[in-house]
C-alpha cells in the first residue's frame, strides 16, 4: 500500500464502522419501538420484510465484492418474480 494513502484507508474503516453502528442502533430502536406496538401476525410480517431488505443487502454486497454485476440484475429480476408469486 502506497504510504500517503494509509491515512484515507483508516479514515474509511473509522467512518464506516461508524456508520454501522448508527444505522444499526436506529434499525434496532425502530424494530423494538414497533415491535411493542403491533399485534403478533403484522409483527412477523414486519420481521419478515427486515430479513427480505437484510438479504437483498446481503447479496448486493457478495456480488459487488466478486465483481459480478450481471449477476445482480438477475437476482433482481428473479427477486422481482418471485416476490409477485408469492403475493
Amino acid at each position: 500500500m502506497q504510504h500517503h494513502m494509509k491515512k484515507w484507508v483508516w479514515f474509511g474503516v473509522i467512518v464506516g464502522t461508524a456508520a454501522f453502528f448508527i444505522i444499526g442502533a436506529i434499525l434496532l430502536i425502530i424494530f423494538y419501538s414497533v415491535g411493542k406496538a403491533i399485534p403478533g401476525a403484522a409483527k412477523a410480517a414486519f420481521e419478515g420484510v427486515l430479513a427480505i431488505i437484510a438479504c437483498y443487502i446481503l447479496t448486493a454486497i457478495s456480488f459487488k465484492f466478486l465483481r459480478l454485476k450481471v449477476y445482480i440484475y438477475i437476482y433482481i429480476y428473479i427477486y422481482i418474480h418471485v416476490y409477485i408469486y408469492i403475493c
